[in-house]
């Protein structure tokens, strides 16, 4: 069985319970406001892919060398999904397209690499199989930040787009990672606040940070707590275990949802 029937394999059974197989149709941060805190351009960035929201706001703000991430390798196809959709149709997200566009997307692909081209492949059987397309077990049901469709110059995206070419590699930052390169940015997106209070994980993710950034690298986390209570419990035991090696800074903005100011993110920086 190849990478291919694996995969499909995985896509085409998952049940409400697997969650390191489960694709996040669109991310639910707010990464306007997260993003405007840092000057991107010319940084060298890790970042998880997860829907590639992110990775499409490194691009747009100017960063030249994005290396990706996620626990979840069938990411990767959905990078290359969401870039046709954009390439052909000038749709942000796939789900805007009907099942017609959104197969045809598919089908009239031209491939550019070895990996494109398994996307491609990955795809067509996907929807040629499961008919429900964009609204099966494959992804979770998550609310998407309206603004961030809204942010975005689709031209000048598509522009950065055509000059990149995804680098992506299956792991789990919990776990030991080879060190590879160095890094001016890891982006983790919420990752540190599923492991909460699991002291291990975050020790063993704190090993790796260091391992991964240069000298003078950054995190940078997100906060999707709904409850400010909530938040500073599971920051208390995360900070005491990263103030060891990293500098820890929060960020506010504020929250139209909740009509306030919150802590819509933070940093640590290597000490």
């Amino acid at each position: 069985m190849d990478k291919i029937d694996k995969d499909l394999k995985l896509a085409l059974n998952v049940q409400p319970y697997n969650d390191d197989i489960k694709i996040f149709k669109c991310s639910n941060e707010p990464l306007n406001f997260i993003f405007n805190n840092f000057d991107l351009r010319d940084k060298k960035v890790l970042s998880v892919l997860a829907s590639a929201d992110q990775i499409f706001y490194f691009l747009y703000n100017g960063t030249k060398k994005i290396e990706t991430f996620d626990i979840n390798g069938l990411t990767e196809y959905y990078f290359y999904l969401r870039k046709w959709c954009l390439q052909k149709r000038k749709k942000f997200y796939p789900f805007f397209l009907s099942k017609e566009e959104l197969f045809k997307v598919v089908e009239t692909v031209v491939a550019n690499s070895k990996k494109e081209q398994q996307a491609k492949d990955f795809w067509n059987r996907y929807f040629s199989i499961n008919t429900e397309m964009m609204n099966s077990n494959l992804f979770y049901e998550n609310y998407c930040n309206p603004w961030i469709v809204n942010y975005f110059d689709i031209t000048k995206l598509l522009q950065e787009l055509a000059k990149y070419e995804l680098v992506f590699k299956k792991f789990n930052i919990f776990n030991n990672v080879e060190k590879e390169n160095n890094f001016d940015i890891v982006y983790m997106s919420n990752i540190l606040q599923t492991a909460a209070f699991e002291e291990d994980k975050l020790k063993g993710c704190r090993e790796n940070l260091k391992k991964l950034l240069n000298s003078t690298g950054i995190v940078i986390c997100s906060n999707l707590f709904a409850s400010k209570e909530e938040f500073l419990d599971v920051n208390e035991v995360e900070r005491n275990i990263f103030e060891k090696d990293f500098k820890y800074e929060p960020i506010y903005s504020y929250d139209p949802l909740k009509s306030d100011y919150t802590t819509s993110a933070y940093t640590y920086t290597k000490k």
